[in-house]
Formats: structure tokens, C-alpha cells, sequence
């Protein structure tokens, strides 16, 4: 199964899964979180910083602006990969939204909440190397991993209300995923993420 982290004890994140191995830690926050409080996740997998009063509660409608992609090996990721990476997160995560009822548009409004990704350490792993130490000694290495930085944004004054970064990495164990693809493992991160932020957001708005 996916090894993917989700945040659990902030109103606007999502619900906690397995554990992972990327370890997330204050210097890999990219936005400014000048005048926001630290929120304890106990979890050394994610970090998170809201301004207060910030409540995802307050928002229906959601503006998801195109995802951003700083990587350390960048220059290693194709193009077309980094673009068609960025376009499938960003349209997961709509396609989530919409088909739960809640509104993504483009507009700027006091009732819409802006979000950014930020795709750091993408890593596609190597499937054709899982596909040799499955057959010779059923397991697969880990593969494709990333990490998320999520700024939540006022889309009146552009100001960042809350600013999360988690880290996921692809199965140790061998799993369809770890076979399906170069970049499959991180497709099925993106997949998780959607689905777990709905859940949140349906929570919220119960």
C-alpha cells in the first residue's frame, strides 16, 4: 500500500495514513510564515503554520492556481514529465472538490480561497529496476516520492493564511503502483492527497 502522510490535527489538512520516511523539517518551508503559529502535528512528517483565526470551515469555494515545481534535481525532470506532473495534482484536486459539491473557480472574492503547490524533491524512483527485484526476490525498492508545499491564500490581498508541507515517498514493498509507471508512484500521492483534502473539507463544512 502507498505510504502517504496527511495532517491531522489542523481543521484545514487531512487525515493521517502510514508513515513515511521523509522527515520535513523547518527550512524546507518555501512561503513566509511571518506572523503565523506553529501548528504542533506531532508528526515529524509535516509542518504547519496558520494565522490566527484562519478556519477552512469559513470556505465553499476554492481558486487552485497552476502548481509550481522547485526541485533540487529539477534540471533532471523532463519538461513534458514536470508539466504533465503539476497539470495532474492540479486536476485532481478540482475534480475532488467539484464532484463534492464545493465550488472551484477563478475569480477573486472575500468567500474564495486560494491555493498553491509547491512540488519539491519529485522523484520519479525506477520501475524497470522494481520490475528485476520483484521477480528475483519479491520486493520492490522504494520509488517515486515528493513533497507538497500547500499555501491557503486570501484571493482579495493575496495574503498566505496558512502555509503545510508534507513529504511522501512510493511503497517499500512491492504494489501495482510500483510497476504501473515512471511517474505513478507520485500520481498516486497526488490521488491521496485530493481525496484525504475533500474529506477534510467535508468535515469542516458538516
Amino acid at each position: 500500500m502507498m505510504k502517504i502522510i496527511f495532517i491531522t490535527c489542523l481543521a484545514f489538512i487531512v487525515a493521517a495514513c502510514n508513515p513515511v520516511s521523509r522527515t520535513i523539517k523547518n527550512q524546507h518551508v518555501l512561503g513566509n510564515i511571518d506572523g503565523m503559529e506553529k501548528v504542533n502535528t506531532k508528526d515529524k512528517h509535516a509542518l504547519v503554520y496558520k494565522l490566527p483565526g484562519f478556519e477552512l470551515g469559513k470556505y465553499s469555494k476554492f481558486k487552485i492556481l497552476p502548481v509550481l515545481t522547485v526541485a533540487v534535481n529539477e534540471s533532471e525532470i523532463p519538461a513534458v514529465d514536470r508539466l504533465r506532473l503539476e497539470k495532474y495534482l492540479r486536476d485532481t484536486v478540482q475534480r475532488e472538490l467539484t464532484e463534492g459539491g464545493y465550488d472551484v473557480v477563478e475569480t477573486n472574492s472575500p468567500d474564495v480561497l486560494g491555493i498553491q503547490f509547491t512540488l519539491t524533491n519529485v522523484d520519479s524512483g525506477n520501475p524497470y529496476l522494481n520490475v528485476i527485484q520483484f521477480v528475483t526476490y519479491g520486493m520492490a525498492p522504494a520509488t517515486g516520492g515528493v513533497s507538497i508545499e500547500t499555501q491557503f491564500f486570501n484571493t482579495v490581498n493575496s495574503q498566505v493564511q496558512a502555509v503545510a508541507v508534507i513529504g511522501a515517498d512510493g511503497a517499500n514493498m512491492f504494489n501495482g503502483n510500483s510497476l504501473a509507471g515512471k511517474w505513478a508512484d507520485v500520481e498516486k500521492i497526488f490521488d491521496d492527497w485530493a481525496a484525504g483534502f475533500r474529506n477534510k473539507v467535508d468535515e469542516v463544512n458538516s
